[in-house]
């Protein structure tokens, strides 16, 4: 079924593509959080969250690197860029960063260039 609030309301396929199209930078998570299977808050591979990946400023610039997660941890899903990949995300926000944590965090990342390094996952 489709869900509606009013005739001039866009109608959805589902309640979670209803939560992400309209509250998708909704930090207390009170719509997900209402679904009957609501998702988990931590990061999910492969195709889950937030649907684009974005840089992690809550951490220092050395030890951070990029999440899909949600809730986002910021309020608007506009106030940071937006990368349709991982490794993109990694590039362009953390291209010069030497700690290699944001790289050694993506799931194919190269073992010999990692070890020691404590990856941001």
């Amino acid at each position: 079924g489709h869900y509606t609030i009013d005739c001039n309301s866009p109608s959805y396929a589902s309640d979670l593509s209803c939560c992400k199209s309209a509250y998708p930078g909704q930090t207390s998570g009170y719509c997900l959080s209402q679904l009957d299977n609501p998702p988990t808050a931590s990061p999910i591979s492969e195709g889950e969250g937030a649907g684009f990946w974005y840089a992690v400023y809550e951490v220092s610039w050395d030890q951070s690197g990029c999440s899909n997660a949600l809730p986002l941890p910021y309020g608007n899903v506009n106030d940071r860029p937006r990368y349709e990949t991982h490794e993109a995300c990694c590039g362009a926000a953390y291209g010069g960063q030497t700690s290699l944590t944001c790289f050694c965090g993506l799931p194919d990342a190269p073992e010999a260039g990692c070890l020691g390094v404590n990856a941001f996952v």
